[in-house]
């Protein structure tokens, strides 16, 4: 094992150090690949920029040519124009001899351009040169060409975009120069069509001289090609070089160099791009990246060799240190071996100053100091045994303590084995069960439960038996066949990592499993009853009420048919009956919500009070305008609670301080107040107030302290005052007589009994 550890070390080392230098290498490979690869960025894009300017200016300088030379042209013709009109009896055969005369000079003198077409002041063409073309030419008008629109709206020359040719039915660009009469009017147009294939062979020599490594192209304003040094074929194509990154930018008037891979043929390439003055035009020009980038392949065939030149001489340096360091280590690591296995007095030898003879040193006092302290150790070992001796003797006396303890328990303490087997029972068991606990050893709890706990009982033991303390309540049969209910706390038994057994209390609960059957019957008939009650109320309700509606609309027919045959009392007492009848119809209906509120309301939510204030104002807005109430509100929270049930909250009181105004003009505030579990809320008025002795009695139902001269059947409060305790709060009032009064009532912040 010691060679294997010596011959992973000699591996390691020198790996680490060959891999060390690798990424050195590399690091330092990559920072002068990349510095490169950027200096020749720089460079190519410096030569594209120049490029872009040298080209852009030969083509701005071509176009200026040819629109001087139309220029000249359509000087020339104005003033032959006007020379033969002012002859007398001059013809218009004469006048197209002179026209046709300089437009074929100008083809003549230049190459500039394929052919001059004259036309009217509406676009029809009244001749070109050369003639043969005229014949061959289908359309009669180019009023609907977009050049002949720009001319005759700003009446200056005009540079078109690429279009076709109708005359040739080629790739052309027209330049268009209006001719002028005496008094300054349009009288005609001049417009020539430049021959694309001399515009994109503009610059090639310099290009030829590079190979062909570099080019440029111009596009329209729309992207098209108009002149292409690489490929003309582009142009005769109309291809759309609109998708192009560097036709877009310098399309939108900016001017720069980019990297960007070309969509039209897929190229990765370094660009530089610029507008065209005074044309809308784009202009690029545009070296391959793989062009640009070759010097960086013989760059890295470089760094590659290099690097591998530096790890063979850092792994040979490492194997020369891996020998210098693991010859020592071996004999360290026989030294230590030999001490492990109990030779104390074994020492090395130290042949040098440096870490490993320090190490050396270092390992020769360890072994002195473990000789001293082998001696030492076999002093503490003797005093150890006597303070075992010692603490055993405490134990045994600290165990007979803990017994007495646990047969003085008023529980049972138990232990089981893991086959469920009692191994232990405190004498408390006998009188508890009638059993002692010799008759119940090495039994099971299954012997003596009730049959329908056992599966319950055999689930909770396997759950205890799995590592977890399990509390659960048996039917136990005791020695007299008395049936009494146990409650077992269990913990299992470990010995080292597992569970061994069980152990734990059960005490007699059946005087409180008892109660509690009382309490559920209890529960239960209470239940019923109020079920019954709601039930009694619905049906009381309605039957009473279609009663009460009978008599009432009866009274008002009486009234109706036999008011003029009534004296003064009878219509006093049929007005007597019918209200009777509504104010009882409404305690019925005031009786119903009542006894609905528990078991009528909505599921809790999140309710915004100032919300459910905002809806209180707007159902009570006659009210309120009639008393002209002023009505405020403090910044009210969201509370968890029945929605509706709110709203009818807030409307009773709000309604019941409206209702018992003072003389002064009636004001009502309500605000809340946060507590630890609470919301506090009031509503305060400056009303009549609340003698203290009717405090509690304004809340009961039917109680009113006002008699007949103010609305109502004495319901509001008190349906109040059940909402707020299903909310889980409590509502009172503090008043003074004539000044005022402040309901208070709390909302649990977390919710009441839904």
């Amino acid at each position: 094992m010691r060679e294997n550890a010596q011959m992973r070390l000699s591996v390691k080392l020198p790996l680490l150090i060959i891999v060390s230098a690798t990424i050195v290498a590399a690091v330092v490979g990559i920072l002068q690949f990349l510095t490169v690869q950027a200096s020749i960025t720089n460079t190519e894009n410096e030569a594209n920029m120049n490029s872009v300017n040298g080209y852009a200016s030969s083509v701005g300088f071509y176009l200026d040519h040819a629109r001087v030379m139309m220029e000249v042209a359509a000087s020339q013709v104005e003033s032959a124009w006007f020379s033969i009109i002012s002859t007398p009896g001059y013809s218009e055969e004469e006048l197209h001899r002179s026209v046709h005369s300089t437009a074929n000079s100008v083809l003549e003198h230049s190459k500039v351009f394929e052919y001059i077409i004259f036309l009217n002041t509406d676009g029809t063409v009244l001749f070109m040169a050369p003639h043969e073309l005229q014949q061959s030419m289908t359309v009669k008008n180019l009023a609907y060409t977009d050049w002949y629109k720009k001319l005759i709206s700003t009446g200056n020359g005009v540079l078109s975009d690429l279009r076709i040719s109708p005359a040739t039915q080629r790739p052309t660009v027209v330049i268009a120069i209006p001719l002028h009469g005496p008094e300054g009017q349009i009288i005609g147009i001049m417009a020539g069509g430049l021959d694309l294939s001399y515009l994109s062979q503009i610059g090639t020599l310099e290009m030829q001289s590079e190979q062909l490594l570099r080019s440029g192209l111009i596009t329209d304003s729309r992207g098209l090609i108009i002149a292409h040094q690489a490929n003309p074929v582009y142009v005769i194509q109309q291809t759309d070089f609109s998708s192009a990154s560097p036709v877009q930018a310098a399309l939108s008037g900016k001017q720069g160099t980019m990297r960007f891979i070309s969509p039209i043929d897929g190229i990765d390439k370094l660009a530089a791009y610029m507008p065209l003055p005074g044309t809308g035009w784009a202009a690029e020009y545009w070296v391959p990246a793989q062009v640009a980038f070759e010097p960086l392949k013989s760059l890295l065939i470089y760094l590659i060799g290099l690097a591998i030149l530096m790890v063979i001489l850092m792994g040979l340096c490492s194997l020369l240190i891996t020998r210098q360091v693991t010859g020592p280590l071996k004999q360290l690591s026989d030294a230590t071996a030999k001490i492990g296995g109990g030779d104390l007095d074994q020492r090395i030898r130290v042949r040098s100053k440096d870490e490993i003879g320090l190490l050396g040193t270092e390992f020769n006092r360890m072994a002195e100091s473990l000789s001293e302290k082998e001696m030492q150790l076999r002093g503490h070992a003797m005093q150890l045994e006597q303070k075992v001796e010692e603490r055993t003797r405490e134990l045994m006396e600290s165990e007979e303590k803990y017994r007495d303890l646990v047969e003085d328990l008023p529980d049972v303490v138990f232990a089981v084995d893991h086959t469920g087997a009692l191994t232990y029972l405190s004498p408390t068991v006998e009188s508890l069960t009638g059993y002692s606990a010799s008759e119940l050893t090495g039994r099971t709890f299954a012997e003596f439960l009730h049959p329908e706990d056992l599966a319950h009982s055999f689930e909770t033991f396997q759950q205890t038996l799995a590592g977890q303390a399990m509390v659960d309540e048996l039917r136990f049969f005791t020695k007299s066949g008395e049936m009494r209910w146990l409650r077992n706390s269990n913990k299992p038994i470990f010995a080292e990592d597992h569970v061994v057994g069980v152990h734990g209390l059960f005490s007699d609960v059946t005087e409180r499993k008892r109660a509690e059957e009382e309490l559920k019957k209890t529960l239960a008939a209470l239940e019923r009853s109020n079920s019954e009650l709601q039930r009694f109320a619905y049906v009381a309700s309605h039957d009473l009420q279609e009663p009460l509606r009978t008599i009432s609309s009866y009274m008002q027919l009486l009234e109706k048919r036999y008011k003029p045959k009534l004296d003064k009392d009878a219509q006093e007492f049929i007005d007597f009956a019918v209200s009777g009848a509504n104010r009882l119809q409404n305690m019925i209906s005031g009786l119903l919500e009542y006894s609905r509120v528990e078991t009528r309301g909505e599921q809790f939510e999140i309710v915004n009070c100032e919300s459910v204030i905002n809806e209180v104002v707007g159902s009570l807005k006659q009210s309120i305008e009639e008393s002209k109430v002023d009505i405020t509100h403090d910044p009210l929270p969201k509370v968890y609670g029945d929605r509706g049930q709110l709203v009818r909250l807030f409307q009773n009181l709000i309604s019941n301080s409206i209702r018992y105004h003072g003389k002064e003009r009636p004001s009502v505030h309500i605000s809340a107040e946060k507590k630890i579990t609470e919301y506090i809320f009031s509503i305060q008025d400056n009303g009549v107030g609340v003698a203290p002795e009717y405090k509690d009695q304004i809340f009961v139902i039917f109680q009113r302290l006002h008699g007949r001269e103010v609305p109502g059947v004495g319901l509001g409060l008190a349906v109040a005052k059940r909402i707020v305790e299903r909310h889980g709060g409590r509502i009172w009032v503090e008043s003074e007589p004539g000044k005022g009064a402040t309901f208070y009532f709390t909302i649990s912040i977390q919710g009441g009994n839904q």
